[in-house]
């Protein structure tokens, strides 16, 4: 068996690199799912009545809600049949609004914790007072389990705790940290908002 100072510099350095790797599990719409499930509690649907009304598979819906299926990878269309799906059923229209808010929010988590340069050019407005609250209300709800008491009992349908799992809410953390010391001012202000919710 050959020692590391006799293995080859490259097969040393893939070695380090592997360890290093976080294993995330929370799937990159989980956000939007968990609001897209309390949208739909709120109205009394089933997944199955949604899908119907849309004229896409249960599994469809329940990828949506599991985050599986990202809702900012759906096609614009079929989400604005879902909103008005929604709304005619009579649910809650502060959380059909805050659909979009969330596709934002998993879109900020997901590029914050893969370290993807452009994903700030889509941040909801985390660093502003009244206009952020309900994104910070939202990344709450993902990063310590707190949900958004707008939602109350419709939230039922999600599984209780943090939305994303330890490793994703650990390196969240690490690259709002990092990001709170960016040359940019505005990134800067970003990533000290963000280390207030972490």
């Amino acid at each position: 068996m050959a020692t590391e100072a006799a293995r080859p510099a490259a097969e040393q350095d893939a070695a380090a690199d592997e360890v290093s790797v976080f294993v995330l599990e929370s799937p990159a719409g989980v956000v939007a799912g968990a609001v897209l499930a309390a949208a739909r509690n709120s109205a009394a649907l089933t997944g199955e009545d949604v899908a119907g009304q849309l004229g896409v598979s249960g599994q469809a819906i329940a990828d949506w809600e599991s985050g599986a299926q990202p809702q900012c990878g759906v096609r614009p269309d079929q989400l604005a049949r879902l909103t008005g799906v929604l709304l005619k059923a009579g649910a809650d229209p502060h959380i059909v609004a805050d659909l979009s808010l969330a596709s934002e929010c998993d879109l900020l988590v997901f590029g914050l914790v893969h370290g993807l340069d452009d994903f700030l050019a889509e941040v909801p407005p985390v660093d502003e007072d009244e206009a952020g609250t309900a994104a910070r209300d939202l990344l709450r709800w993902a990063l310590a389990g707190i949900v958004p008491a707008r939602y109350g009992r419709h939230a039922a349908l999600v599984p209780a705790g943090p939305l994303l799992d330890a490793a994703t809410r650990t390196r969240f953390e690490v690259a709002a940290h990092a990001l709170a010391w960016h040359l940019n001012p505005d990134a800067r202000a970003i990533g000290r908002s963000l280390l207030k919710l972490a």
